[in-house]
């Protein structure tokens, strides 16, 4: 999935949970976030910001976290 596509409310599934510790695969859209700690991004400079924004998702058990555009598909 690209980036543009990411609309919030858009339901999602995980194709990738290699990096993460739940079981869950489908949630939903709830916003953006940086992929990296925001002491991290202090040190890059500005332009670089949009490079690091990620969907932020909900899963079912009210879990949110988020994960690469390049990790999710659209259901």
């Amino acid at each position: 999935m690209k980036l543009k596509d990411c609309i919030i409310g858009t339901p999602v599934r995980v194709t990738s949970t290699v990096n993460y510790s739940f079981a869950e695969n489908i949630g939903h859209i709830i916003g953006f976030t940086y992929c990296y700690n925001i002491l991290i991004m202090g040190t890059l400079p500005h332009e670089k910001w949009e490079e690091c924004i990620i969907p932020l998702i909900r899963f079912p058990s009210g879990n949110e976290i988020g994960i690469n555009h390049n990790n999710i598909e659209r259901l």
